[in-house]
């Protein structure tokens, strides 16, 4: 579900996208809130991925190879939206998105970590 409502905010035009900023638009920068939004999609998403992946594999604490799956399926998701924003009117892809993407999946394996301690 995560992944679809991610790939479903990253094709949302960009003048309708700006309507569903909920008034916060008001008082805070659009651009704020929908950077933040990217931050907080691939957080949870990493952390439910992550705690999936250990469940399944039978580790309380998450290992290397699943932060580093997680973190490659992160990045990897990252790319596709950004590309798939080329092809949203009032769209720009922006490598810094990918950046707070990725800074997103590495702060839902964390909290992931801290949630199964």
């Amino acid at each position: 579900m995560m992944l679809l409502a991610i790939f479903v905010f990253a094709t949302i035009p960009g003048e309708k996208g700006s309507d569903l900023t909920l008034g916060v638009s008001n008082e805070v920068p659009s651009v704020l809130f929908w950077k933040a939004g990217h931050l907080f999609g691939f957080a949870l998403f990493a952390g439910f991925l992550t705690l999936a992946a250990s469940a399944t594999f039978n580790q309380n604490i998450p290992g290397a190879r699943i932060k580093a799956v997680v973190i490659i399926v992160g990045i990897l998701m990252a790319i596709t939206t950004e590309l798939l924003q080329s092809f949203v009117p009032g769209h720009i892809p922006a490598i810094y998105d990918i950046g707070i993407d990725v800074a997103g999946t590495a702060l839902g394996i964390k909290f992931a970590i801290l949630w199964r301690k």
